[in-house]
């Protein structure tokens, strides 16, 4: 696995992904992951994302020499590379076998805007969003978001945590309207502070790419102490869970949260959808999808 810089410029695309012979092209990769095969063999991951935005698996299988070429899959993450690889249907899905990885210049990609994606309208998602769920109050949703992309929230589209927030609040707004009026302010409050701080744990994620139970309790203490009886107990009770360090108690944490997770599991699905071919099918241990029509 060469070390080899190129000026050469051929973006991914997604009609790349059915040719089925030898291609070197230009993709962006979002994330990694490491693995073991039934052989008992390590792999590597690379998930890279054609100039159509789509998102498919790179897989490298000879790890020892992509371990003495002197890459490391951190300093791949959120690159534009270059890869010599295969395109094949595995498991349902579009995937690469990886021949070669080499470096290129950043500043030398074509339309790389175009990987990356960006939400439709955003700019009038995000004030949407600020009516939504500050009703007139303070505004706690930075604009910085409709600029902002993050791998594990739409497959890194730009302004994909605003879409993310639309559709959480409308999750939550089927149960809300069944409640008193005073639990309805109280479910948005917690709604509201929820997403802040799950935006502020998306920053740090995106910056040291591994969170630690910490970092979590961290961003856990920045939640604001509300005037309102027991609102923040149930902000707690929300928010521990969605990062992971606990599970609801409070019927309207349960809420926000299964909002959470709901909107999460749609997006996902969604995402990987787009990476099956007509005809193909991606099963995992909870759920299959196939797309025959």
């Amino acid at each position: 696995m060469k070390l080899v810089k190129t000026t050469e410029n051929n973006n991914l695309r997604d009609e790349d992904l059915s040719l089925g012979h030898l291609i070197k092209r230009v993709c962006f990769v979002s994330d990694y992951k490491t693995g073991i095969s039934k052989y008992e063999e390590g792999f590597y991951t690379l998930y890279v994302k054609t100039e159509d935005g789509t998102t498919v698996r790179a897989q490298i299988f000879n790890i020892a020499r992509f371990i003495e070429s002197g890459l490391e899959l951190i300093s791949l993450k959120s690159k534009f590379i270059e890869l010599e690889c295969i395109p094949q249907i595995h498991a349902g899905q579009y995937s690469l076998i990886v021949e070669n990885i080499y470096t290129i210049d950043q500043q030398s990609v074509k339309s790389p805007e175009k990987f990356l994606g960006i939400v439709e309208d955003v700019e009038n998602l995000y004030k949407e969003c600020v009516e939504l769920i500050n009703r007139g109050g303070v505004n706690m949703l930075s604009p910085v978001y409709t600029s902002k992309h993050y791998s594990s929230i739409y497959n890194d589209k730009i302004g994909g945590y605003i879409k993310f927030i639309w559709e959480w609040y409308y999750n939550v707004g089927i149960y809300s309207n069944e409640f008193s009026e005073q639990d309805s302010d109280m479910i948005l409050e917690v709604l509201k502070n929820c997403v802040v701080h799950y935006g502020r744990y998306l920053d740090r994620i995106s910056l040291l790419d591994v969170i630690t139970l910490r970092d979590k309790l961290d961003i856990l203490k920045q939640l604001p102490v509300s005037v309102k009886a027991n609102t923040s107990d149930v902000m707690e009770d929300a928010l521990q869970s969605i990062l992971g360090i606990g599970e609801p108690e409070h019927l309207l944490a349960h809420i926000v949260y299964s909002a959470f997770k709901q909107t999460e599991y749609i997006m996902k699905i969604k995402e990987e959808w787009k990476s099956i071919p007509l005809g193909g099918v991606s099963v995992s241990e909870k759920r299959t999808l196939k797309k025959y029509c």
